[in-house]
């Protein structure tokens, strides 16, 4: 079964359950459109860089369309959860696998991305340079190691993504500075989150050349028991184990220096870790996330009962409070801790029952939040200086306040639970 793209994408996410849409948005071959951006295999060797089953990655990528995005660079990382232990993992990656989550046997040569990749009115990203790093380590996009008989090479994967936009393509080494907006969406996000401060020693000398920005769409976990306290792995449990087991290396200098063992997993876990973020980013967080919600329900789909209800009351007024302390302590303590200059991060926090929505059209460019009921694709233009700012009082920060279960005016209609 073909699909056309991002109109198709949209269909089956209403009507679709999480495996099923993951089936057929990547293993189906895509034709051709606007949108597609080419299957590429890196131009170096790495023996080690590959998927869970040991099979090679790529990338896809398409070159600036226009000369108003040749210095613009977009790298989103693929949304797909991930495995945390031996019996998670052994699940998801069972012998033999074609699930791209685990394998690359059945990649397309073409992938159509939509979102934050085409939007209208925003010709900068429209016709950027654009990779779409494909998924295929379930490590979050961060590990480094062996387990079971099984490859999670992730931080080898990004690295060599990096490493060929330098060689091959030419990301900072034009007579212009380059702009690299590096994000992704669920654990896409959580990894950029963990490789952000990292970018210039991936990179080399390049990097004197880019300004780096994060685009962080959905990976701002809370530390909370589930509702009931019984059911999935806890999130901080998974941490955990990711942390033992699949060899982090990009942890943050400051972070390790708040959180010594036993407790330094707290820095791959988004609330801990993303007060220690130094580069400036746009921080997406749903305030009723529906994939931790679910979680901690122990079944998909929206609060069941009246206690379920207070309990996702509960985690959106902590969202609400953790990310305004985001924007106090970039703009009150960076000083001492090297600051990038005068650029701020931002935060974007609707009151919606979503997760993870920045490739689809309507939730990109049409939903709105904060008092202004601004667009993620307006707000993002705002916080990368490419529109004047519209709410000079609180400035780079759009947070929806209501109360009540998806109150948000602008909630978008899709659900993703990935």
């Amino acid at each position: 079964m073909a699909i056309a793209g991002p109109i198709r994408l949209q269909r089956l996410l209403q009507i679709c359950s999480l495996r099923a849409v993951l089936a057929l948005t990547f293993g189906a071959l895509i034709r051709p459109s606007v949108g597609s951006l080419a299957r590429v295999d890196f131009k170096h060797d790495d023996p080690l860089r590959a998927c869970v089953d040991g099979t090679p990655v790529s990338y896809f990528w398409k070159p600036a369309a226009k000369p108003i995005g040749k210095n613009t660079w977009l790298v989103d990382l693929q949304m797909g959860d991930w495995c945390h232990d031996e019996a998670s993992c052994r699940k998801r990656c069972k012998p033999n696998t074609t699930e791209w989550l685990c394998s690359s046997k059945t990649w397309p040569a073409s992938y159509a991305v939509g979102g934050i990749f085409w939007p209208a009115g925003n010709d900068r990203l429209k016709y950027a340079n654009k990779v779409f790093v494909a998924y295929c380590t379930s490590d979050g996009h961060m590990g480094d190691a062996e387990a079971w008989g099984m490859q999670f090479r992730g931080d080898r994967v990004i690295k060599s993504v990096f490493r060929d936009l330098v060689s091959v393509h030419g990301l900072g080494g034009g007579s212009e500075r380059d702009v690299l907006i590096f994000g992704g969406q669920s654990a896409g996000s959580r990894g950029a989150m963990i490789h952000l401060d990292y970018f210039s020693s991936m990179i080399g000398d390049a990097a004197k050349n880019v300004d780096v920005h994060g685009f962080l769409d959905s990976p701002y976990w809370l530390d909370i028991w589930p509702f009931p306290a019984k059911g999935n792995v806890k999130f901080d449990i998974q941490a955990q184990h990711v942390y033992r087991t699949f060899n982090v290396k990009h942890l943050g200098e400051h972070c390790i220096r708040t959180f010594p063992e036993p407790e330094r997993w707290k820095c791959l876990f988004g609330q801990y870790r993303m007060p220690w973020v130094l580069t400036p980013y746009f921080l997406v967080a749903a305030q009723y996330d529906s994939f931790q919600l679910a979680s901690d329900f122990s079944h998909p789909g929206r609060p069941k009962d009246p206690g379920q209800a207070a309990y996702a009351d509960g985690f959106a007024r902590q969202t609400v409070s953790n990310v305004r302390n985001l924007r106090r302590a970039w703009r009150d303590g960076w000083s001492e801790l090297g600051s990038h200059g005068s650029k701020q991060n931002a935060v974007y926090s609707w009151a919606c029952w979503n997760h993870a929505q920045s490739l689809t059209a309507p939730s990109f460019i049409h939903a709105h939040a904060g008092p202004n009921r601004t667009s993620m694709n307006n707000a993002f233009l705002q916080f990368m200086g490419w529109a004047p700012i519209d709410a000079p009082s609180t400035p780079l920060e759009w947070i929806d306040e209501c109360d009540g279960f998806n109150c948000g005016t602008g909630c978008p209609t899709q659900e993703l639970h990935i």
